[in-house]
């Protein structure tokens, strides 16, 4: 059975927000929770991880540029902060030639590609607080980017 379907009880369904369905039949009020999370709240997480991430290697980039024997790490760095900002405008529908599920797509593949070079290049046996925390936000950029394009899939049946 279907939310919305079946015999009505003796008061209507209600929603609150996306989170969870009351239904109120004639054996009781039954609670449906739903997996669907707001769109607009998977939205802002997207956007908070994604600039997280675009600052993080931003700042590494600026900070290796001094060091002569780090330059090459700088450059990829900061193309990293250029790549993640490009990307969330796709997501966001501001580059007009990408389309958006295409571009949900192309920033999960780029966060597991940031995890995977991390792995290759940097010292992943060294407990560093800030790689950690990065690869943390990225895991974690890869699962929001998934939900809302998924969010955005319920809402816009193709």
């Amino acid at each position: 059975m279907r939310l919305g379907e079946g015999e009505p009880g003796p008061f209507e369904s209600f929603h609150l927000t996306g989170y969870i369905r009351w239904n109120a039949n004639r054996a009781g009020i039954q609670i449906i929770q739903e997996a669907v999370v707001n769109h607009s709240v998977l939205r802002s997480a997207m956007i908070l991880l994604t600039l997280i991430t675009a600052v993080i290697h931003l700042f590494l980039g600026v900070s290796s540029l001094s060091d002569p024997d780090n330059t090459t790490l700088a450059v990829l760095f900061l193309l990293n902060f250029v790549g993640y900002i490009a990307l969330l405008a796709a997501v966001l529908g501001l580059i007009p030639f990408v389309p958006v599920p295409t571009a949900h797509y192309l920033l999960m593949a780029f966060a597991a590609a940031t995890i995977v070079a991390w792995f290759i290049t940097g010292d992943p046996g060294k407990l560093d607080p800030l790689a950690l925390f990065t690869n943390a936000d990225e895991v974690l950029l890869i699962i929001i980017a998934f939900l809302h394009l998924q969010a955005l899939q319920q809402e816009r049946p193709a």
